[in-house]
């Protein structure tokens, strides 16, 4: 055995045994979490999920969405109350027929850790399966573009780095306050997207159009960086990727609620059924009978059978009167209940524009008035928002094709941005933003500096709609009897002007992210000469290897 071995398989050991501490750290410190932090829980979210998790265990989880609009009919404004989407009110449902077959005389919810045990467990699940992602993202593009530079390294340099990104997540304060201190249920949003690129990034997009579709089903904040993963191939002119995602992300959604377009009835089931098996059908047809002596290849059936069965799901919809009382609830109330720029304390540039300038998200822009636009604040927001995100998809069709790290930068700026300019925001969806740079491990200290503060930043806000609303005063006794006072007497000036900081490293965040790759020289493939006859000999120094244009790129560093 040579010593590279030895210390490969070293380095091996030592990956796996910080990793395994690092885990069972951050399941210790999410269980003190949950039990020093008392006199800051914020009992809202979990009273309603139990509220409404509990009503359908007993009423029914596939009759809940119709019983409340039904409730609600006669109302000109509706006030459903329930604006859960159908896999978070299914996750709530089992939280709640969990308790009540232990004890079928629960009527509220209750404090103690061992009835909302299974819900932070939940979460648990959730933060570690993102950490995973990350890991796995960070590995991925680390390796890709030492790989691209012919970068031969006997150390595991991207397996250490990308266990300082695992390190980022896994022991993130923003995602255990938000999940073990609060709680609540925003760690959900992120594995599925997370994966969702990894996925993307190894060209299997109808996996990746799966997992955002079960993620949306999940939480519906998914919608918001949904479009990324359509613009990112397709500025790459890979219109076939940018169409497997689109039929993954609507045939994993037409499937979760199919209980709801479907239903029990013969006829929905059938044509359903049916429009799976006529590709099958169609294929051996011309198997046995080609046409001008031509087969149809088997891998049409891959991708013509989903796409099938997601046609007839949206004729039950649209044709056949599909119960949509889930999108009415989920999404349409969901979206329009908060009337403001910000809820909640966002320190946002939506939350400036509210409480700093007294604007509204109705508020007219005045300069686009003049040249005849009627646009208000919203639509403004909104729009400078799809602009960023086209920006970061164009960069991360570039920094792909030169298999080029900086990839994970421009995958996280729509989260980030979405944050600093999207309106009707609330103070906690900084933490998507923020756990998706953890990746920037990968980058350099500057873009990792910039992650940890977009970790505080959400830490920070996260705990002034806390510390706003309960027991400061008994909040960190142990530790001095003016303890909680004094967090809180810190933290309570930082809103809303904190946001100026947060805008500052979010505009950071894209310059660095998206500028390096519009300066990416473009140039056509080389053609390829017969080399001449006899023995072929190069004048090359043989390091320039690594800096030798691929796929018709201009080498990673080579910038105008």
């Amino acid at each position: 055995m040579t010593w590279s071995r030895v210390g490969f398989s070293a380095q091996i050991v030592g990956i796996l045994l910080i990793a395994l501490a690092l885990t069972r750290a951050g399941f210790v410190g999410r269980y003190e979490t949950w039990q020093r932090s008392e006199a800051l829980r914020y009992t809202p979210d979990m009273e309603n999920g139990w509220n409404w998790g509990s009503r359908a265990a007993k009423d029914g989880y596939f009759d809940l969405y119709g019983k409340v609009v039904e409730s609600q009919k006669d109302r000109q404004k509706k006030a459903y109350g329930l604006d859960y989407v159908p896999l978070r009110l299914a996750v709530m449902t089992l939280w709640a027929k969990s308790r009540l077959d232990a004890d079928p005389t629960i009527a509220k919810w209750q404090r103690d850790y061992a009835f909302n045990a299974p819900l932070l467990h939940f979460n648990t699940a959730m933060e570690l399966l993102a950490s995973a992602g990350i890991f796995a993202v960070a590995r991925q593009w680390s390796r890709r573009q030492d790989e691209s530079r012919q970068i031969n390294r006997r150390w595991l340099r991207a397996e250490w780095l990308a266990l300082a990104a695992f390190a980022l997540a896994w022991l993130n304060t923003a995602s255990i306050v938000s999940a073990h201190c609060r709680p609540t249920w925003d760690v959900w949003v992120l594995p599925f997207f997370i994966w969702a690129i990894w996925s993307a990034s190894k060209n299997f997009w109808l996996t990746a159009g799966v997992l955002l579709g079960v993620g949306t089903m999940l939480k519906g904040q998914h919608l918001a960086v949904a479009p990324m993963f359509i613009l990112w191939p397709l500025l790459s002119l890979r219109f076939g990727a940018a169409a497997r995602f689109v039929l993954g992300f609507g045939l994993s959604i037409g499937l979760i609620i199919s209980p709801w377009i479907v239903g029990p009835q013969l006829f929905p089931i059938l044509l359903v059924v049916s429009a799976g098996l006529v590709p099958t059908i169609v294929w051996l047809v011309l198997k046995r009978w080609p046409i001008r002596e031509r087969s149809m290849p088997a891998r049409w059936i891959r991708w013509s059978t989903p796409a099938f069965v997601a046609i007839a799901m949206a004729v039950c919809v649209f044709v056949l009167g599909g119960l949509t009382d889930w999108y009415e609830i989920a999404f349409v109330y969901g979206a329009s209940k908060f009337k403001g720029l910000e809820v909640g304390g966002a320190s946002s540039l939506a939350g400036i524009l509210q409480n700093r300038y007294g604007w509204s998200a109705e508020s007219p822009v005045e300069t686009l008035k003049l040249i005849g636009i009627e646009a208000t604040i919203s639509y403004v927001l909104v729009a400078i928002f799809g602009i960023c995100m086209f920006a970061s998809c164009l960069a991360m069709s570039r920094y792909e094709r030169a298999r080029d790290a900086r990839f994970v930068l421009a995958m996280a700026v729509p989260w980030i941005v979405y944050f600093a300019i999207f309106p009707k925001m609330h103070e906690r969806y900084l933490l998507w933003g923020a756990l998706s740079a953890c990746c920037a491990a990968i980058i350099g200290m500057g873009p990792t500096l910039l992650a940890i503060f977009f970790s505080l930043a959400s830490t920070i806000m996260s705990l002034f709609q806390m510390l706003s609303r309960n027991r400061a005063n008994e909040f960190l006794t142990e530790i001095s009897p003016t303890a909680g006072m004094t967090v809180h007497d810190f933290i309570k000036p930082t809103f809303p002007d904190i946001g100026w900081a947060i805008l500052l490293a979010a505009a950071v965040w894209a310059w660095i992210a998206i500028t390096p790759a519009l300066r990416y020289r473009l140039q056509p493939k080389p053609k390829l000469l017969a080399p001449p006859p006899g023995p072929a000999v190069s004048s090359a120094p043989a390091d320039q290897d690594a800096t030798r244009p691929r796929e018709g790129l201009s080498p990673p560093d080579a910038m105008i």
